[in-house]
């Protein structure tokens, strides 16, 4: 412990030497034993916050933590910025920074595509209804478009559905 002290040395039982000391004890800067790395993931894989190991050479440290929230150019894609202070018992602080770079990059899909099919003169074509599903939008932007070709023995139908989630991604 910090503080001035009396020393006594003796040698060998015949002579003692008292002297006064002054003891300083230095504590370094908190240093980290793990942290986490930047990472860049899809929108769905957001990881958890993991608190970094601060080493407590010197005591107990205190560690703060703080999450800003960058946004990207659409809803899914952003950047997460997580920064941890130690503090030791001295007053004396280290940061670590966790960088997430978030992004979506993959399109709708399509749960029940749809199949050709044909049908006899004067036929009824089924109802079809797409389901789309994304791995991080969910309400995506539908659109069906649709055309007809004349035959010399009636006509064809052709149906095109697309998806597109907030991030541009789409899927037809």
């Amino acid at each position: 412990q910090k503080g001035t002290y009396r020393v006594v040395v003796t040698y060998n039982n015949i002579c003692s030497k008292e002297r006064e000391v002054t003891l300083n004890f230095t504590c370094p800067i908190p240093t980290f034993t793990s942290s986490p790395k930047d990472v860049t993931v899809e929108c769905d894989k957001v990881p958890n916050k993991i608190d970094p190991t601060p080493d407590p050479l010197c005591g107990p440290v205190t560690l703060n933590f703080n999450e800003a929230f960058l946004p990207g150019n659409c809803a899914d894609s952003y950047v997460l910025t997580r920064t941890w202070v130690a503090t030791n018992g001295c007053g004396l602080t280290a940061t670590v920074v966790q960088k997430v770079t978030v992004k979506d990059t993959q399109k709708p899909v399509v749960l029940n595509p749809p199949s050709d099919i044909t049908i006899e003169c004067g036929g009824i074509v089924p109802p079809y209804t797409p389901n789309w599903t994304d791995n991080c939008d969910k309400e995506l932007l539908l659109t069906a478009i649709s055309g007809v070709a004349l035959l010399p023995c009636g006509y064809e139908e052709f149906y095109t559905y697309s998806a597109e989630d907030n991030c541009g991604n789409k899927a037809s």
